[in-house]
Formats: structure tokens, C-alpha cells, sequence
């Protein structure tokens, strides 16, 4: 059939000692305001260089606004005296220039905000991970992740497949090698660690394995989270032609890697029957990882450093070589590329955002806001979050609420806009009886809306959605403006449904990968555009031919 043929070449393991109603609206829909999304490394000349001729262009294509996201605009201690601030006053000036609008990403919850206090990372917990003291040092000694075998999965996917038995709560590191050749399914490669309690996805990685290479490492990190059995796959997800080979997989314990530290993160280290409390400073020193969220720069997070951290016990002290103790601590975690997440429900997570906007304004003088809430990844596992008795999409509710609040103390009466994902019942905040990534609980988003002022316009830029009239629909209800937000030739389309449901204000042309060759072209689109003119579709946006 010319499937997929893989090959599980002598697998070893390696244990680490080592609500709204859909329906007509009466408020008018006026396309008139058209953004254009940037995201873009303004500490870099060639890059200012390049942003400024198409600010231009869009300021003759017909656009009104332009938005930019740079991460420096969470780094303004970072980056005191370099000349930062001069280089992103002058693409501002360049916008003023033009006479177009200025809007400023704001509020970021993530590793930039983490490179002004890496302690206010989400921690997920370790619950009595075991270590052996050898040569005077705690070392790392979880051997209760057990890989008897690995099995083809079922129904002809190139996978295998295998169950396991876990505790709570543990940390583990985990990697193999591949090799391909001819894989057309390369891009769906993964090895996905999926817990049983609520078939929630432990590990979320991008691992780039290439339609043809030779043998090449691949490795994430997970937390068992409260399970106490999960599944273990390794594969290319779909059916293809070409060949697939993994071998040498290995797991040991994640050890101190990532550890997180706060008063509300606290590290607890005991005998192994639990009945001695051991204390740093008089018989270990201190427990820590200083590289944490500090790997090559502020706010880096590196999953698996070459050099682990580790923990010397203190002469004198009541452990001794060979003893077998326990830690009870909190690790940082990253999904994808996205980062990781401060902790929501810090108050120093919100004083530095009130910072951070305060920054923003003094250095760039915007004419609106954004805020950052996007793709949220991991909130609500942290002792802090639980500590509050909400759900995520709860402190997601006050913490935009928060968010709003402080934009307009700074800068009062400026527009402000937020991504529509977060606090959309048809998209992350759906309710389908499922988790979302490493937050904590299913359907955690649900609610999350509820913190949103109507004021705050909505830019929505799931253009595939199926249910994007209902989307439109349902922000629209709440009193808020809505922003439509794709670069492909769909817009037409969507612009048609927001208008049978009313409250449409405009467009934005987004892409990810600074490609502007069809600016004009989207905007000679929108020109053209008429009510009536287009029949809603539900297929995905491609891009402008």
C-alpha cells in the first residue's frame, strides 16, 4: 500500500539515578478601521530599516492603524542605556509620519515578563521525588517509571503505542532517536505523553523531524501531574508513504531542572518514611535552580540543560552518604515554543504589567492598546492560582478585568484591544468535557469572558472557525466592537457574516512570518468589498494569489 513502514530498532531505558444568543444586532457595521499586525525585533537597525517603508505602504494602501509586538516592550530594564528606546521612537515617529495609528501590544503574562522576576513562573508541583546522597550530593533516583515494552498501535497509523503506571506528581525527562527517510507524514512526528485521568496532554512539543535524516535526537520533559497511569506514543500521526525508525528511547528523573521558587512555592525535603523534615542550612544547602528561567538570557527557558543542577549536603548535618531522601518542590514548565507563563495569581505578576504599560507609554506614547492574552498555556496548576478557589477561566476573568483597569489609569479614554481566543465560547474557551493543554481542570476557559469590558474591542482571527458567525455574534451581544483578523483571501467572506450580524469595525492583515508581499493586495480587497456581494464559506483562508 505503500504506508508508512516504521521500525522500533532496540529500545533502551536508561533510569536516571544518572453565554451569549446567536441572532441579529441593530449597531451598523463600518469596516473602517484597517490594521496591520507586526512582530518584530525592533533592537535590531536592519529591522527597524525594513519596518519603516512598510508602514509606508500600508499608509498608501488605505490601512488606518499599526500594531506591534516586540518583546522589548516587556524588557525596558533589560535593555536601560543600549539605545532601545531611540530605535522603537523612531518607527513610532515613522507611524505619526504616515498618519496612521499606533497600537501597542501590552500586558505580556509570559517569559518576558519572567526576565524582570523568573520566580513568578506557574509552578506545577513534585510530590516526594526520591534522591540518593552519593559523593556528598542529592542526586536524582525515580525509578517508578517503568517501560516494559513498546506495541504497534492499532489501525494502521505508523505509532506505538504503551501504557504506564505512574505516580502523582512526578518529573521525568524523556528522549529517542529518529530517522527517517522519504516520511511524507515528517511534520506530524510527536511523542505525545497523554495522562488517563483526563486524557490530558503532558508534553506539548515541536520536534522538527525532516522528511529525510539520519539519526537525530529528540527529547521533552513532563510532569505526571494527578494521574497514576499515562500513554506513551511515538510516531508520525496520519498515514504516508516513507520510512520511519526510532530506537534508544531513555527516561530518567527531571531532578531540580526548571525548579521554581517563591514564599508560595516552598521546597519540603524528607527522610523516605516521611518522618524527618530536613532543613537547608543545617543539613542541606539551599535547594534552587539559578539557571531557571535564566538560561541565555532573562526569561529563558532551557528544558534540559548539559548541567544539572544539584543539592550538597551540609557535614554535620543528620543526612549521610548513601541516604535516600525526598523533595517536595514546584517546576517551571514550556508548551511549544510560547514560553512560560507567570503566575496570574501573584500580585507582583500585576504590579509588573501595571509597570509594563506604564513603560510603554512614557517610551512610545501609543493611540491604543492591546493586550497579550493569547494561547494561555499553563495557568491554574500553581499553589497561588489554587490558592484562590477559582477556576482558570475565572482568574483569567479578573486578570483581564485587572488588565483593562490599568491601561486606563495610565492612558485613560485609549482604545483597547484583546485577541479573541481566550474568551470565545466557540474556541479556546469552548466547552467540549476536555483539558487545554497543561492548565489545570477541563474546560478551564469557560467564563472567562465574563471579565471583559464591552468596551474592549475583540479581534477574532480564527477565520476557519465553523462557528465564526456565532463567534461574531456573541462578542457583538456583549457590546463589544469586533475586529476581523486574517491576510487571506477568506476576509471577504467573514466580512460578509459580521455584517448581517452588525458591530463589525474593521480588519486586521496578519501573518507570522513578516511577509508583507500582499499588503496592497488585501487592501485592494477590502476596497472592493461590498455588502451582499459574497456567500459565507466555512473553509480555511488561503493566502491572496
Amino acid at each position: 500500500m505503500g504506508y508508512v513502514r516504521m521500525v522500533i530498532v532496540a529500545m533502551v531505558l536508561a533510569f536516571g539515578i544518572s453565554g451569549s444568543v446567536f441572532g441579529q444586532t441593530t449597531r451598523p457595521t463600518e469596516y473602517r478601521q484597517r490594521l496591520v499586525f507586526f512582530m518584530d525585533n525592533l533592537d535590531r537597525p536592519e529591522n527597524v530599516e525594513k519596518i519603516i517603508p512598510n508602514i509606508q505602504r500600508a499608509a498608501k494602501a488605505g490601512y488606518t492603524h499599526i500594531v506591534i509586538t516586540d518583546c522589548k516592550f516587556f524588557r525596558w530594564k533589560e535593555y536601560e542605556g543600549r539605545g532601545y528606546v531611540e530605535k522603537a521612537q523612531k518607527v513610532r515617529q515613522a507611524i505619526k509620519d504616515a498618519g496612521l495609528k499606533f497600537i501597542a501590544i501590552c500586558c505580556d503574562q509570559t517569559s518576558d515578563l519572567l526576565s524582570n522576576d523568573p520566580s513568578l513562573a506557574e509552578g506545577t508541583p513534585v510530590v516526594d521525588a526520591p534522591f540518593v546522597v552519593k559523593d556528598g550530593q542529592l542526586v536524582p533516583a525515580d525509578n517508578d517509571f517503568v517501560l516494559p515494552k513498546i506495541e504497534l498501535a492499532p489501525g494502521g497509523e505508523p505509532i506505538v503505542r504503551q501504557t504506564i503506571k505512574v505516580k502523582p506528581y512526578r518529573y521525568y525527562y524523556i528522549s529517542a532517536m529518529v530517522k527517517t527517510e522519504d516520511l511524507e507524514k515528517a511534520r506530524s512526528f510527536d511523542m505525545p505523553i497523554v495522562g488517563a485521568t483526563v486524557k490530558q496532554g503532558l508534553s506539548h512539543r515541536m520536534y522538527g523531524v525532516k522528511p529525510t535524516q539520519d539519526w537525530t535526537k529528540i527529547e521533552t520533559t513532563f510532569n505526571t501531574m494527578d494521574n497514576e497511569q499515562v500513554t506513551l506514543s511515538v510516531g508520525t500521526f496520519g498515514r504516508g508513504k516513507g520510512k520511519l525508525w526510532v530506537k534508544d528511547i531513555h527516561v530518567e528523573s527531571g531532578g531540580l531542572v526548571n525548579l521554581v521558587r517563591r514564599e508560595a512555592l516552598p521546597v519540603k525535603v524528607t527522610s523516605a518514611d516521611g518522618q524527618t523534615i530536613y532543613e537547608e542550612g543545617k543539613d542541606i544547602e539551599r535547594v534552587t535552580d539559578p539557571k531557571a528561567n535564566m538560561a541565555k538570557w532573562p526569561g529563558d527557558h532551557d528544558m534540559w540543560p548539559e548541567k544539572k543542577p544539584l543539592v550538597k549536603i551540609i557535614a554535620g548535618g543528620r543526612i549521610k552518604e548513601g541516604d535516600t531522601v525526598l523533595i517536595s518542590y514546584h517546576i517551571s514548565q514550556m508548551s511549544y515554543s510560547w514560553g512560560v507563563f507567570a503566575c496570574p495569581a501573584e500580585p507582583k505578576t500585576m504590579e509588573l504589567v501595571k509597570w509594563q504599560v506604564a513603560q510603554i507609554h512614557k517610551n512610545l506614547q501609543p493611540d491604543g492598546y492591546m493586550m497579550a492574552h493569547d494561547e494561555i498555556r499553563h495557568w491554574g496548576q500553581d499553589p497561588s492560582c489554587i490558592k484562590t478557589g477559582k477556576t482558570p477561566g475565572q482568574i483569567m476573568a479578573q486578570n483581564v478585568k485587572q488588565c483593562y483597569q490599568i491601561i486606563q489609569a495610565e492612558d485613560a479614554g485609549k482604545p483597547v484591544y484583546v485577541w479573541s481566543d481566550m474568551f470565545d465560547p466557540t474556541h479556546n474557551a469552548t466547552k467540549k468535557g476536555q483539558p487545554y493543554y497543561l492548565c489545570r481542570g477541563v474546560d478551564p476557559w469557560i467564563g472567562s469572558w465574563e471579565g471583559l469590558d464591552p468596551k474592549v474591542n475583540m479581534i477574532l482571527w480564527w477565520g476557519g472557525n465553523p462557528k465564526r458567525a456565532e463567534s461574531t455574534a456573541f462578542f457583538v451581544n456583549r457590546g463589544h466592537n469586533v475586529i476581523l483578523s486574517t491576510s487571506g483571501d477568506l476576509m471577504p467572506a467573514w466580512m460578509e457574516e459580521c455584517n448581517r450580524t452588525g458591530g463589525g469595525i474593521g480588519t486586521m492583515f496578519t501573518v507570522w512570518d513578516n511577509k508583507y508581499d500582499k499588503l496592497e493586495a488585501f487592501g485592494k480587497m477590502l476596497d472592493d468589498w461590498k455588502p451582499g456581494k459574497y456567500q459565507p464559506t466555512t473553509r480555511p483562508s488561503s493566502d491572496l494569489e
